[in-house]
């Protein structure tokens, strides 16, 4: 991935937060349920290649080329495939995310912003429940604003990229 495009993503991930409510500490410490079953509901190309990325400037070695492998499988099941499963990229000693800085727009936007046909499936007891923005396919441009901004760079990325290897 070009340096340009890494700090393009970057900064799109950093502009985001004034999108989400801000907590003391992490509310999620001791649920994760997000992570462990249900969040990451896709993961686009430029995605994966910035995360892969990430991993090579921030967390070389094994265990995460071991992680990224595992993650690329894991986003390509259903909530019900996962059944339980862990992000692959959950610490249990960070008790949250160990590409934080990294995570996809599905990771970032779970919890905050949920779809409503999976409402059910947030926990009773989950301490952010009532601060989710509900959704559905009519108004999520209007409750998530950042969207379509996120998908014209997902698709400049897209063309820059079937170009680049085009030229090869």
């Amino acid at each position: 991935m070009r340096d340009s495009a890494y700090n393009i993503i970057s900064a799109f991930y950093e502009s985001l937060s004034g999108f989400f409510p801000a907590y003391e500490g992490n509310p999620c410490e001791e649920c994760n349920v997000c992570c462990k079953r249900i969040a990451n509901l896709g993961v686009s190309e430029m995605e994966m290649d910035y995360v892969e990325e990430y991993l090579s400037r921030e967390k070389p070695g094994p265990e995460y080329k071991e992680r990224l492998r595992d993650f690329k499988r894991f986003i390509g099941e259903t909530p019900d495939q996962k059944n339980g499963q862990t992000c692959p990229f959950f610490s249990e000693e960070l008790k949250g995310c160990s590409i934080y800085a990294a995570r996809p727009l599905s990771c970032r936007t779970f919890g905050c912003y949920l779809n409503r046909r999976y409402e059910g499936m947030v926990p009773d007891y989950c301490l952010i429940r009532d601060g989710i923005t509900y959704y559905d396919d009519s108004d999520f441009a209007e409750k998530m604003p950042f969207v379509p901004d996120f998908y014209r760079m997902q698709q400049t990325y897209s063309a820059a990229k079937r170009s680049a290897q085009g030229d090869r």
